[in-house]
């Protein structure tokens, strides 16, 4: 921690004033998982909106209490993008007044519909042009992934794109909620309707459960309105418990299960995705079971033989039995809290979004 620290003073500076403009507010938005739970521990000025006006040719972010707030010294926009035009034109005018607009990119929305067996919420074409428009007015654009890096400088060359990945932001160490000797919980976290694609990687695994006495299933992210994963999974509903969807500040503390699982199907959109949710289960000292996809070979090619990865249905099946005993278990999860904490802790996050906004770490 003091190294953090002692990094951090190196660039502190006056407090900048950062405006945020982001989509959406939800507790359990992406944003906070991106940025959110970071900035209460950066010494910087920020306010976050969901909408802004222009007033007098100037941007002004609109407060939840309808103050408008026009002083500020970074623009920063999260899956934000307005196609007012007078937005366009002060855009420009804040620019060259030496003002700072940023724009962060942590999922490839320019994806093709084909590519997914599901429906996601996913932006028009008209939107998207906007959104290419606006990243090649930015003075920077942040992604969240190497593969987001490439596309973005390939897209966009003209701009700088900077790569910060995401970290996870536990407040316990490890998980100490374990399971009684000889049982087995698998745990996903997720809103299942929106990730049928993925899920469909679990049907073997499930079907394998449903047989066995001592297994059963946590489902974090579940919804009384939609379709869940015990539905898709056709998951013996004696053998699930369902934890509603939370705020991402309560969201990783509340991981009780011995397995994580991420499967992913093979898609260009999750070609693109960070590997955060293993790092979550890693950063709690949950060992994970993920598919043979792009995000976790990269992590397996820095981390080693730990991450489990599947590409057949018997794998993720086979993975689950080597991991029943608890010993095992236990052993692989500390392993991996030891790798996320030295190499994607949320101190390495701090650091890397100060230097961004060139300001220092409250202790």
């Amino acid at each position: 921690m003091v190294s953090v620290q002692m990094e951090a003073e190196s660039f502190m500076k006056k407090m900048p004033r950062l405006l945020i403009l982001t989509d959406n507010l939800n507790p359990w938005h992406s944003f906070w998982v991106r940025l959110g739970n970071f900035l209460p521990r950066l010494d910087i000025s920020y306010v976050i909106c969901t909408d802004c006006i222009v007033i007098n040719g100037l941007i002004a972010g609109v407060s939840q209490s309808a103050k408008a707030i026009s002083e500020w010294d970074i623009l920063f926009m999260y899956r934000y993008c307005p196609d007012e035009e007078i937005f366009w034109e002060a855009l420009i005018h804040e620019g060259s007044k030496g003002k700072k607009i940023y724009t962060d990119i942590d999922d490839y929305l320019w994806w093709n519909e084909v590519d997914m067996m599901c429906a996601k919420p996913r932006w028009s074409k008209d939107k998207l042009v906007l959104l290419t428009m606006l990243l090649t007015r930015c003075n920077l654009i942040t992604v969240s992934t190497t593969a987001l890096l490439y596309q973005i400088r390939v897209m966009i060359p003209s701009v700088r794109v900077r790569l910060i990945v995401n970290n996870a932001f536990p407040k316990k160490q490890l998980c100490v909620n374990r399971s009684e000797p000889g049982t087995l919980r698998l745990g996903w976290s997720g809103a299942a309707f929106t990730r049928k694609d993925d899920l469909m990687q679990l049907k073997e695994l499930a079907l394998w459960s449903n047989s066995k006495k001592n297994v059963s299933w946590v489902h974090l992210g579940w919804s009384p309105l939609q379709e869940n994963l015990e539905d898709i999974l056709n998951i013996d509903s004696s053998k699930i418990r369902n934890i509603p969807i939370l705020p991402y500040a309560e969201y990783v503390n509340s991981f009780d299960f011995d397995i994580g699982l991420a499967p992913l199907a093979r898609s260009i959109f999750n070609y693109h995705k960070s590997d955060i949710k293993v790092i979550e289960y890693s950063s709690v000292g949950i060992p994970w079971i993920a598919s043979y996809s792009h995000p976790y070979i990269e992590l397996k090619s820095k981390w080693g033989r730990i991450c489990r990865l599947s590409n057949t249905p018997a794998g993720w099946i086979k993975h689950a039995q080597d991991l029943i005993q608890e010993k095992n278990r236990i052993k692989e999860g500390e392993t991996l809290a030891s790798l996320a904490q030295l190499t994607r802790s949320r101190e390495n996050s701090l650091i890397e979004w100060a230097k961004l906004f060139e300001c220092g770490i409250k202790p």
